[in-house]
């Protein structure tokens, strides 16, 4: 199964690179990489200071650490708008499925972000998530 989905995912990925990347939309989507990254690491290394001052940050993961589409709502919040975004309202959804324990969720993507950032490939999927 999972010999079948990397194969697939590998198609899928050059079908990307090979039509989207030379239009003029996968140029400039390239382009716009560089800038967000930088707020990216803005944002990341004010959220990690913050909470190593023992400050609550559960929402700042969630709105400046999570990508948002470009949309006057998630702007407004003060989102990290990116152009890979995720959809939806994850800050919300979160809060709304896990209304006792999400501060605790935003505080472990946090730390894997950290572990991520520090330390390259170590983290590897539970053996439940390999196919």
């Amino acid at each position: 199964m999972l010999k079948q989905k990397r194969a697939e995912f590998s198609s899928l990925f050059k079908k990307f690179v090979d039509a989207y990347l030379p239009t003029p939309g996968g140029r400039d989507h390239i382009k716009r990489y560089a800038e967000e990254r930088k707020e990216d690491r803005q944002n990341f290394q004010a959220i990690t200071e913050a909470a190593d001052s023992g400050e609550k940050v559960a929402d700042e993961i969630l709105l400046k650490l999570l990508p948002y589409r470009d949309f006057p709502a998630y702007k407004d919040k003060g989102a990290w708008i990116h152009i890979a975004y995720a959809p939806g309202d994850h800050a919300a959804l979160l809060k709304y499925k896990r209304p006792k324990d999400w501060p605790q969720v935003a505080l472990t993507l946090l730390n894997f972000i950290r572990r991520c950032s520090t330390t390259r490939c170590a983290w590897r999927a539970p053996p439940a998530w390999r196919a």
